[in-house]
């Protein structure tokens, strides 16, 4: 991903983390009751949580990286800073 897409996406991560693990509870919650009831084919349910889980992971590293990245911008130009500036 380029500079720009990281910095969006980890501005955005929070929000869509939050929205895609609610999402993976309610397929797991689905495949659990679906289980207990009997049904033993869940392959679908279970590639749609592997899809939201291996999102959730990506936006975690987008999100790992991007505080990678504003943690060196940040030390960069506090380093660049003279004693005259404090």
């Amino acid at each position: 991903m380029s500079p720009e897409e990281i910095h969006i996406l980890g501005l955005s991560a929070p929000i869509l983390l939050k929205m895609l693990i609610a999402r993976k509870e309610r397929i797991l919650a689905g495949i659990y009751g679906e289980f207990k009831n009997g049904k033993q084919d869940n392959l679908m349910q279970l590639a749609a949580f592997c899809c939201v889980q291996d999102q959730i992971n990506d936006i975690g590293s987008a999100l790992r990286t991007h505080e990678q990245l504003e943690g060196k911008r940040h030390a960069a130009s506090t380093s660049n800073r003279t004693d005259s500036d404090t």
